[in-house]
């Protein structure tokens, strides 16, 4: 799945983002997967207890932009 909006400029894959416990066994979002890599330099998570887009409903996305910015990763272009 992608998520395009052509008057921002973004065009991203959404990957699934869910909760795991941290070391004192709290549940947070586990975001890893929406860090940088060399294929994939931005990307948005999808919270994995919100509706698929077109279900009805609310669709929660979270994400960070890091190259359509002046902190861009020069190795990852």
């Amino acid at each position: 799945m992608r998520l395009v909006i052509p008057s921002i400029r973004v065009d991203r894959a959404v990957v699934p983002i869910g909760l795991r416990k941290d070391s004192s066994g709290q549940l947070q979002w586990n975001t890893d997967k929406l860090f940088a890599t060399n294929n994939r330099l931005d990307l948005v998570g999808q919270v994995a207890v919100s509706v698929n887009p077109g279900d009805g409903g609310n669709v929660v996305l979270m994400g960070h932009n890091y190259n359509n910015s002046g902190a861009a990763w020069s190795g990852f272009r």
